[in-house]
């Protein structure tokens, strides 16, 4: 087992969760209930592991009712939950060094009141809190992953 490890995070997972991709509304429930409030979630995993589909099932679970999309070129999309609080989703793939992120205001979404959802987090070593909750993505086969969720 190979688990993508990030720098301050323990070496075993609090919970690890394998699953079909016809299931994952089932799984990203079980990850729901393990959210912290506000804060950073780390998703790691290859390109096509399944992030951004396990984001767009959470968001969805919390009540987003807006269209959910990857923002690989926006950076971040934020969204509204019912209870009208913002919620972000950032992609770091495309960000070639940190000084990008400080250049659009990243730090200023991991300082918000508010949950943001952060693929490709290792892109942001500076910037990074040991203390956020990191779940890993693993491809075990072409349509079943295996999740192993850290929290501090």
């Amino acid at each position: 087992m190979t688990i993508n490890m990030s720098v301050g995070k323990k070496a075993h997972p609090d919970l690890v969760l394998e699953y079909s991709l016809e299931d994952i509304d089932q799984y990203a429930l079980e990850i729901v209930n393990q959210l912290p409030l506000k804060g950073e979630v780390y998703l790691e995993g290859e390109m096509g592991a399944g992030k951004t589909t396990l984001i767009k099932t959470i968001l969805r679970i919390l009540g987003v009712k807006d269209a959910i999309s990857s923002p690989t070129f926006s950076l971040v999309n934020t969204y509204e939950l019912p209870n009208h609080k913002s919620i972000f989703h950032a992609d770091l793939y495309r960000v070639e060094n940190e000084e990008e992120l400080y250049d659009i205001g990243f730090d200023e979404y991991l300082e918000a009141n508010s949950l943001i959802f952060i693929e490709w987090s290792e892109r942001m070593t500076s910037l990074f809190n040991p203390k956020a909750m990191k779940i890993t993505i693993e491809i075990t086969s072409q349509y079943r992953r295996k999740l192993s969720i850290y929290r501090s």
